[in-house]
This record gives structure tokens, C-alpha cells and sequence, in this order.
């Protein structure tokens, strides 16, 4: 430490000349004896200097201090303050509130901080009021402080009311900042006090507030005694002053006089206590107002009543309010009561603001609709109106103090296009209703209308209006009226009207309906008369007396059918009907024919539907020129209605053919039809020469079964006049039918083929359709289309064929296979309907004792109507389900003596046409089938004789045997087996015709016929004579006609039955052999048909038995 020390002295004290560490000396003590002596003279050189430089700062000090308050009081002398703003706030009693924004500028180098002192506020040498400020730096250049919340109390409320009335009406003012301040200087610290201090200060002034902007009065709260005003506006403060708040404020509001021009009270309003100046010249302005100035304004809003001190002032200002134009008015401060606040009342008592009030911004009379327009004639430039004028008022008065209106007065402009038409005026005029808010007021006036340019712009707005739907009608001018309310009776004059106004046009009176239409009587040389009622709806509020018009009918197309007159005056917004008397008159071709047009016009009409006729006023008589002009060549498009009608009133069909194909059906027919004009055609003469047909034939009388589409082709008809405008149709035609419903003509046939009465149908057009006569008429040849057919006719029921029955005349044989047998057949069935049915094929069964025989078919079977008696040949396949039925069948039909009772039936397999399966499937018929006897009378048995040869002398027990056997078919019969017992006659006798007749047969057999081996006999077809089946004998086949592929000499053989025998038998046998013996024959015997065996249990009687 120590060493540390030595360093440090030596250090400071060496020499800038010298090293700080010298080389080493062997002369160590004079060395050090040295720097001894030189740290003791340093050390008393820094006392010395620093004894010297205390004293002359004390020096220093004493003289500034003399010095430094002269400085300060110039420098406070060439101190600036301005107020930036100043707002006085939170009035009370004597005291104020103080926000200042305080700028003072300062030349001086020397910076200072002036301490908190109070000041005073000094106006023309008296002191208005004292406050207190904060610490302030001062400092060169300039400093803007803000004192806020300084309490500023008033001690002279005189010299107070003297400065805030100069503050309030002056453009600039001057007082003064007086008080002692304490400061200190930054640079020595050196504080002064009590420094007077007075600083002359200019404030601008608020000019009186003169610039007042009313934006906005609302009236609409008023009630029915009192008329209430709130009223926004925004005030421009031109001050640094700000006054918050400035209290409940009070205005009275002045308008001259119109005569005297002397002020009149009209209003008083005041503001709310919360008030308030906020905005200074150089704060934005209030959002409210920002559009009147981008700085200075303040919004106020006021509140109060209008006056009527005077009502002529108070009319000529409400007339300019709502007349859209601006009123100027004088604002004047209350008094007593200019301000709540006392401190300001007095400074505002002397306020005068000059404004203007704005415009209602809503006319009294903002819309008109003339509800009704009678158009009177007086002579060419000047017309009389009856008319009703729906007016939309509003009133600013708002919804709950009405305005009633009087003593209006009209002069108006009606314009259209801005071509001006004519000057309406009006002073007879009653109005219906109160303005309230908004609303609707009726007035009804008579007025006169003064035509420009002799009328000819208002024709042509008539005609325009006629023709459009509406046309706008600008409507302007003014009128004065009587206004009776809450500030008594106000006398408005000058307001004005600019309106357009929507009048609904006639819209080219085309809603004219024709009502009654008919052709009175017969064809005249100008055309067939014509008579008709129509009723013309004018939908515009325009009534107008036209007069005589003439009016030329044309079709859609412009083709031309007739002439009509008639008187036309006009009712406002409802159909006049007018009478319509003339000729109708068009124009055919070379050929006789009328224009497709005319035709489709009587189509329609025939077919109630609408036409378009149009009808082109081509006359106008009267005399008016503007009515001429608006009127001629008018075209007017009416709907002319047809009529519910229907030409084909009866309807027959006394014959009819179906034709059943595989798939389809085809259908014929004899028609004749009722027709007739409807009532008002009833006198036109007509003949129907041609005539086609589409429409829907319709399973009984309503239109929920549709069959199919039904149609015929134009052809000529055969037409009888019954009387004028009525006849008869008659025709034949092939139908052609399309669109079938298969399912509901399937029920068609099959009611067709079931019925026992009739069957109700019905010819239904639908839209599109319908009948097309060719109508030749006094007019010309007119070919209607599509007239509506809504016809019933019936039909007579085939009451399932049972009329008559089915009978069975004929049974041939055809063929035969292992299991079926071919029968060809012949029969007769009636059909009662007029219908007559063509089947192409029928495939029925045929049932005995409820079990199939076969299966019966016929190919193109026709059956005739009107119970004629239909010849019907097939095919009968016999393939019995039963054998035993089968069986029983075939023997009783070769050897039976009874008709067997068959059951026929229909399936659906009867037929491959699917309009035919529903009716066939019930199909079930009986009918008898005859014994062979009856079939073919000349050969009733299949064996006509038997010739027997002795026996032998061997044998006596067996005879040979050759039949004589016979064949009524077409199919040669092959017998291949017989077992028959025979039975000889007990009793015979011929009768006087020669024929042998049996009356009684042993009951016992005398022989039996079953060769054990058995030849074939084939039997050829067709041989009633028939052939023998063998012979015995030299040359026998020279006597006998030999069945095919016999050989003469072989027969075979019979067994006489031993029980037969005895002395008396062989008596009569023996009595009996040369004449013949007749015997019952009664087995079975089986047949061949080709590969079909007929097993046939085979009985007969009256056999004829030789001996050959």
C-alpha cells in the first residue's frame, strides 16, 4: 500500500518532460531527497487556487444577484402569452371553470420556470376575476401550457358581464393578465420573486354568433292546439372560446310583416340545459355540420312552439315553407331568460342571428291521381271537366294536428311530353278530408280547360291516351287554399303543383267483350244482317261523350267481314255497353270458298272459343276536331266469345262391322247425324256437302273411358235439310281407330257381347279434334274445323249369342291321328247387335258332361247383325280328356237316336286379338249334336244289310257272314274288330209303303258276330249305297259290289247261339228266311280313322237278314 501511494505522488508530480519511470542511480539519497521537496510545493499550490476560485464565485454571485431582477423584469416584459382556446366550463354562482391552452414566447437565451401564482383577469381597469396557474417553463422560442381546471372566480359581476358581453359580441377584445410571480433561472438557479407581472391579452370575439345555419325544422309532433318545432342547428363559433356548458337558451323567431315588413313573433324555442358552445374557430366541426363548415360549428338543437301573433305573417311564412323556398328569419335571444346561466344571461340578452329557414322538403301536395275525368265539349279550344283528383297531401304538422283545407283555387298547366295541352283552372272545388302526416284527400272541382293551338296536341294525347296503358300528365302551377288548424286559419297562397301524374290510359279499349251475337234474319243485298251487344271496358277515369260511330270487323289477319254502327259514350273506369247494328260481309274467292280466317272465326265461335276481332273506328261524326283526332282509325281488339254448342246434336249408327284380326281391329260404319246451328246462326241457310272427323270414342257417357282415338277421312255426306240452320248428315265410311287403350276395349267387347240391352258410347273431341264439315252459306263455302263433339249413341247388346242358340248342322269326317280325331262341322249362330263381328280365327272347347271333348276352330267367321242367321264352318280336333266320355260320345253319335247336349266355351286362348281374350274367356254356349241318323238320313247306320250262307253240314253252328256296310263320310272307315250279339225280330210285318218293320225282338241273341280272326273292312268314304264286305259262291262278285280289296269266297263267320233254338224258332226262321229277317244288333265294334280308333259301343235295330 504504501508503495502504491509513492507511485501515485510520483505520478503528479512528474514533469511532463520527464519519463514516469527513471533509470536507476547509485545516488539513491539525494535522489529521494529530491522529490521530497517537490510534493510539499504542489501540495500548497492547489489549496491556494482553490481558496481563490470559492471567493470569486462569491463574488461573482453578489454582483448577479444585484443585477439579475432588472434581467428578469425586462425579460418578463418581452414575454408573449396568447390563449390558443379557452374553455369555460361547469358554471356556478361566481365561478367558472377553466381550460386554457396558454402559448408564451420568449426572445431570451436564459431559460426560466415560473412558479404557481394566481392572476387576475383585468378588463378596463377592473378586475373581473382571479385564478390560479400551474408551474410554466419558459424558455426561448415558444411553449404552449395547458391549464386545466382552473377555478376562475369572479369578483366583479359587473366588470365580468362587461367582458362576457364583449367576449360574446365583439370580433376581437382586449384585457389583461395582472398578478407577481416567482421564477427561477435554470442557468445560476437564481429564484426571484414577486415579479409583477402584466400582459396585455386579444381574444377573438364570437361576433354575436351570428352565423346560424337552421338545417332542419320538424313539425311533426305538433298537437291539435299547439304547433311544436324542434328545430337543428348548427352555430358558428369564430371565438378561441369555448363555453361548456352554456346553459338552457331561449330564442324568440321574427318574420316581417308582408305588408307593414314589421318583425312578427312567429316561434319561441330553447335548448336543453346541457347546451353547450364545445367548438372553437379552429376544432372541428360537429359531425352534424360538418357540410356546412369543416371547423367552427357546433350543433344546437332548439325546441318550442310557432306563434300566430300575426296571421298574415304567420300565412306568408308557412306559404314560402312549404312552397320550396327558403323564409329568412331573425333569431333573437329571450328576455328575461336569454340563458339558465346566470353567469351568461346577461352577455347573451343582446343576441340577433340573422337565418334562413329551409324549405318543407315535401310539398303540401305531392302526388295527384284524377279518380275520375269527365270530358265536357264546348267548342273546339275549350272543354268543361267534372273531375274527381285523388291528391296525396302531407302535412308537416305530423299525425296527430290535422289541417283542414278550404277556398282552394287552382291554375294549373297540363303538359304532356312537354307540349303544353291547355291551362286548367278551377276555384270550384270541395276537398273530403283532413291533412294528416300522409295521406289521401279527395277533391272533386269543376274547371275549364283552355286548348292550346286549337286543340290538336290535346287530340293527340287523347288518341295516345286511348291507345296506351297509361300516359304520364305533368301537371304544374299553383293554387292557394284556406288552411284551418292549430294555428288557427292560415290563408297559404302560391304553393306550388309539379306533378306527374300517372293517368291510366284506355289501353286501347281492349277488353271490349261482345255479349249477344245473332243474325236477326235473312241475307240482304249489303250481307246477312248482323245484331250484337258488346260492352266496352274503359279502365281509365276519362269519361267522354263520343257520339255516332261506324266500325269496320276484321279477323286477326286484317280480312275484312262486315260493318257496324252504333253510339259510344264512355263511362270512367266501367263497360259501357253499347248496341252494335250492321252486315256481315266477306269477300270469297273464285271458288265460292271464304278466307281460312273467316273460317277459323265461325270455328271458334261454333267451338266456344274466343276470337280476336278488331274493330277500326273508320267514322266519327262529330264535329269536334280533337275528338275526330283522337278517335279515327282507332283500332279496338276484342274478344269475341264463342258459344257452348254442339253441331252434331243425335247420333245413329244402324250398322256397324268390326273386323278382329290377329292384333288389331278395323271398323266400318253407316252413320247418321243430327245437326244443327246454334241460336243465333239459326237463320243462316245451310248444307253440309263434306265432312271429316278426330275425336275419342268413349265407353258410356263420360270421359273417364277413353276407348281410342276415332277417325274419318273427309268424304262427301248426303245432307237433308230439316229447316233453316238444321238437318241431317248421313254417311258410310271405314274408321280408323289409333291409340287404343287395350284394356277398356276389352271391356268394351266384352259388355258388347254380354249385353242384353244396349250399350251407351259416346264421340268426345278433345282439344285438337273434333268434326270439320264443309258448310256452303249465302256468304260463300266456309270449312269449319275442329267444332267440339260431345255425342252419345248406343249400341244393341249380342246378349252372348243365346238368341237363336248354336246349331250344329253338319259333321263330316276328316282325318284321324294316334290321339285326335278331325271332324269338319257345320253350324248357325244369331247375332241381335247391328254390329256385325268378323273374327279372323275362333278357337273354342267343346265340353260334354263337364269334360273337354276337343277343341273347335273356325276361320274367318263372320257374324251377320240384326238376328240374321250366320252359316259358320271349322274344325273339330275330338281329343276327349276322358276316354270313357269320349267313348260315349262317338257311340251315341253313330248309332244313338238322341242329340247329346255339348257345352261350348270360350278361353283365353280362343283368340291371339287381345280386344277379343276378356269377352271369349266368359264365352259359354250349349247347343246339341245330332245322331248320325240325322246327319245323313240316306245312310243311318254303317251297315245296311247282312246276307248269311247256309251253314255247313259240318258245322251247322257257324255262318258265314258278308255285310253290306255303308260310309256317309268323307274319310273312308277301316273296322278293325266286332263283337256283336243279334237279335231276331219275334214280330215283323211289311207295311202297304213295302217297308219290313219289326215290332218286337226275341230277348235272347240268335247269333254272334266275332271272328276270331277278324278281316279288316275298310269302308271307302262316301258310300251311301255302301259295298259288301265278301261273297261266297261261283262268281259272286259279279252279283255283289265288293268293298275295296276284298277277295271273293271268304267271309267270316257268326255263331248261332244253341239257346235260341227250338221247334218254334227254327219254324219262323225257316217262314222268315225268304222274305228277310230283321234283327237288333247290339256290341262293339272298332273303327279305324287313319291311326284314330273309334271304339264305339254299336247298337241297331231293324237289320235286314238274308240268306244269301
Amino acid at each position: 500500500m504504501l508503495k502504491a501511494q509513492d507511485d501515485d505522488v510520483s505520478l503528479e508530480e512528474a514533469s511532463p518532460l520527464e519519463p514516469l519511470l527513471s533509470t536507476y542511480d547509485d545516488s539513491g539519497v539525494s535522489s529521494l531527497k529530491s522529490t521530497s521537496t517537490t510534493s510539499t510545493r504542489r501540495r500548497w499550490t492547489w489549496k491556494h487556487a482553490a481558496g481563490i476560485g470559492l471567493g470569486s464565485l462569491v463574488v461573482l454571485g453578489v454582483v448577479l444577484g444585484l443585477c439579475i431582477r432588472p434581467l428578469a423584469l425586462k425579460a418578463i416584459d418581452g414575454t408573449c402569452m396568447e390563449i390558443r382556446r379557452m374553455e369555460l366550463q361547469t358554471p356556478r354562482g361566481n365561478t367558472v371553470q377553466l381550460t386554457t391552452q396558454l402559448a408564451i414566447s420568449s426572445d431570451s437565451i436564459f431559460g426560466a420556470t415560473m412558479h404557481p401564482t394566481n392572476m387576475t383577469i383585468q378588463y378596463k381597469n377592473n378586475t373581473v376575476g382571479v385564478f390560479a396557474t400551474p408551474s410554466m417553463d419558459i424558455s426561448q422560442g415558444t411553449v404552449v401550457h395547458t391549464i386545466t381546471n382552473a377555478t376562475l372566480t369572479v369578483t366583479n359581476m359587473t366588470a365580468w358581464t362587461a367582458f362576457a358581453s364583449e367576449m360574446i359580441e365583439s370580433t376581437n377584445m382586449t384585457w389583461s393578465l395582472d398578478g407577481r410571480i416567482d421564477i427561477s433561472l435554470d442557468l445560476f438557479g437564481i429564484g426571484v420573486t414577486q415579479l409583477p407581472i402584466h400582459k396585455a391579452m386579444l381574444l377573438p370575439g364570437m361576433q354575436g354568433l351570428r352565423a346560424l345555419a337552421i338545417t332542419k325544422m320538424d313539425l311533426s309532433t305538433s298537437t291539435p292546439t299547439a304547433v311544436l318545432a324542434t328545430v337543428d342547428t348548427c352555430l358558428f363559433n369564430p371565438s378561441a372560446a369555448a363555453l361548456v356548458p352554456v346553459g338552457a337558451l331561449c330564442f324568440e323567431v321574427f318574420v316581417p310583416n308582408p305588408t307593414t315588413h314589421v318583425a312578427t313573433l312567429v316561434g319561441r324555442l330553447t335548448t336543453d340545459a346541457g347546451a353547450a358552445l364545445p367548438v372553437t374557430r379552429r376544432d372541428p366541426s360537429h359531425p352534424a355540420c360538418v357540410d356546412q363548415c369543416a371547423t367552427g360549428m357546433n350543433s344546437i338543437a332548439l325546441a318550442g312552439r310557432i306563434i300566430s301573433t300575426d296571421p298574415n305573417a304567420t300565412s306568408a311564412l308557412i306559404s314560402q315553407y312549404l312552397s320550396g323556398a327558403a323564409a329568412k328569419v331573425e333569431v333573437r335571444a329571450c328576455w328575461p331568460g336569454a340563458s339558465s346561466i346566470p353567469l351568461y344571461n346577461e352577455a347573451l340578452r343582446h343576441l340577433r342571428l340573422n337565418s334562413t329557414l329551409p324549405p318543407n322538403p315535401i310539398p303540401l301536395i305531392s302526388a295527384m291521381a284524377f279518380d275520375t275525368m269527365a270530358l265536357d265539349p264546348k267548342n273546339d279550344t275549350s272543354i268543361g271537366l267534372a273531375t274527381r283528383v285523388i291528391v296525396t297531401a302531407n302535412s308537416p304538422l305530423g299525425n296527430h294536428s290535422p289541417l283542414v283545407l278550404s277556398n282552394m283555387h287552382l291554375s294549373l298547366d297540363l303538359l304532356h311530353q312537354d307540349v303544353v295541352l291547355g291551362q286548367m283552372a278551377a276555384t270550384d272545388i270541395h276537398v273530403d278530408g283532413e291533412v294528416v302526416a300522409h295521406g289521401n284527400l279527395t277533391m272533386t272541382c269543376n274547371a275549364s280547360l283552355s286548348l292550346t293551338h286549337g286543340g290538336q296536341p290535346f287530340g293527340e294525347f287523347v288518341h295516345a291516351l286511348v291507345a296506351a296503358s297509361h300516359k304520364t300528365l305533368l301537371v304544374r302551377g299553383s293554387f292557394d287554399v284556406l288552411a284551418h288548424g292549430a294555428l288557427g286559419t292560415l290563408t297559404l297562397q302560391r304553393l306550388p303543383v309539379d306533378i306527374a301524374s300517372d293517368v291510366v290510359g284506355m289501353n286501347g279499349l281492349s277488353n271490349v267483350s261482345i255479349v249477344d251475337f245473332m243474325i236477326p234474319g235473312p241475307h240482304v243485298a249489303q250481307g246477312q244482317q248482323v245484331r250484337a251487344t258488346s260492352d266496352i271496358w274503359n279502365p281509365s277515369p276519362i269519361a267522354m261523350a263520343v257520339g255516332a260511330v261506324q266500325m269496320a270487323m276484321r279477323t286477326d289477319d286484317r280480312t275484312s267481314i262486315g260493318l257496324v254502327s252504333t253510339n259510344i259514350s264512355l263511362e270512367p273506369v266501367r263497360a259501357t255497353r253499347v248496341q252494335l247494328t250492321g252486315v256481315l260481309n266477306p269477300t270469297p274467292d273464285a271458288a265460292g270458298d271464304l278466307s281460312p280466317a273467316v273460317n277459323a272465326f265461325f270455328s271458334h265461335y261454333i267451338s266456344n272459343q274466343t276470337s280476336t276481332l278488331d274493330i277500326e273506328i273508320v267514322d266519327v261524326a262529330s264535329p269536334i276536331p280533337w275528338i275526330q283526332r283522337g278517335l279515327q282509325h282507332l283500332a279496338l281488339s276484342t274478344a269475341f266469345p264463342g258459344v257452348a254448342f254442339q253441331l252434331v246434336s243425335t247420333l245413329a249408327m244402324p250398322a256397324m262391322l268390326i273386323h278382329f284380326d290377329e292384333a288389331s281391329m278395323h271398323m266400318h260404319a253407316a252413320m247418321r247425324a243430327g245437326v244443327a246451328m246454334p241460336s243465333a246462326l239459326a237463320h243462316l241457310p245451310i248444307n253440309i256437302t263434306r265432312l271429316s272427323l278426330q275425336t275419342r270414342l268413349v265407353f258410356g257417357n263420360t270421359s273417364s273411358a277413353d276407348l281410342c282415338r276415332l277417325s274419318i277421312r273427309d268424304q262427301a255426306v248426303v245432307y237433308t235439310s230439316l229447316g233453316v240452320g238444321q238437318g241431317q248428315v248421313e254417311m258410310a265410311s271405314d274408321v280408323a281407330l289409333s291409340q287404343v287403350d287395350t284394356l277398356a276395349m276389352a271391356q268394351f267387347i266384352s259388355h258388347l257381347m254380354f249385353a242384353t240391352g244396349t250399350v251407351a258410347l259416346t264421340i268426345q273431341s278433345r282439344p285438337g279434334e273434333g268434326v270439320n264439315p264443309v258448310v256452303e252459306t249465302p256468304m260463300g263455302r266456309m270449312t269449319l274445323t275442329q267444332l267440339p263433339v260431345d255425342t252419345p249413341f248406343v249400341l244393341d247388346g249380342m246378349q252372348g249369342f243365346v238368341h237363336g242358340g248354336v246349331n250344329i248342322t253338319a259333321v263330316d269326317i276328316l282325318s284321324g291321328t294316334a290321339d285326335t280325331l278331325v271332324l269338319s262341322m257345320a253350324l248357325t249362330m244369331q247375332n241381335p247387335s247391328q254390329v256385325t263381328t268378323v273374327l279372323d280365327s275362333l278357337t273354342v272347347q267343346v265340353l260334354l258332361d263337364g269334360s273337354v271333348l276337343g277343341l273347335a276352330t273356325m276361320a274367318k267367321v263372320t257374324l251377320a247383325c240384326c238376328n240374321q242367321s250366320s252359316p259358320l264352318v271349322g274344325l273339330f280336333s275330338f281329343r276327349p280328356e276322358s276316354p270313357t266320355t269320349g267313348h260315349a260320345f262317338l257311340s251315341r253319335f253313330v248309332s244313338g237316336v238322341q242329340p247329346q247336349e255339348v257345352h261350348i266355351q270360350g278361353t283365353v286362348s280362343s283368340s291371339p286379338n287381345p280386344y277379343l281374350q276378356l269377352a271369349l274367356s266368359k264365352l259359354h254356349l250349349t247347343s246339341s249334336v245330332a245322331p248320325l241318323a240325322v246327319f245323313f238320313p240316306a245312310t243311318p247306320t254303317l251297315v245296311a244289310l247282312s246276307k248269311m250262307y247256309r251253314p255247313s253240314l259240318w258245322d251247322l253252328f257257324s255262318v258265314a257272314t258278308a255285310l253290306r256296310v255303308r260310309n256317309p263320310f268323307a274319310h273312308e272307315i277301316n273296322v278293325t274288330a266286332a263283337n256283336l250279339l243279334l237279335y231276331p225280330c219275334a214280330s215283323q210285318q211289311t207295311l202297304p209303303s213295302g217297308t219290313l218293320v219289326c215290332t218286337k225282338y226275341y230277348p235272347t241273341p240268335l247269333a254272334r258276330f266275332h271272328p276270331t280272326v277278324f278281316e279288316p273292312m275298310v269302308i271307302p268314304a262316301k258310300t251311301p249305297a255302301g259295298c259288301f264286305t265278301c261273297c261266297q259262291g261261283k262268281h259272286c262278285d259279279e252279283a255283289m259290289d265288293l268293298c275295296p280289296g276284298v277277295q271273293p269266297g271268304k267271309c267270316m263267320q257268326a255263331k248261332v247261339e244253341m239257346s235260341m233254338w227250338s221247334v218254334e224258332v227254327l219254324e219262323t226262321l225257316y217262314k222268315t228266311m225268304t222274305t228277310g229277317l230283321l234283327m237288333h244288333v247290339e256290341g262293339n265294334l272298332t273303327a279305324m280313322v287313319d291311326a284314330f280308333p273309334m271304339e264305339l259301343a254299336y247298337t241297331q235295330d231293324g237289320l235286314l237278314v238274308q240268306m244269301a
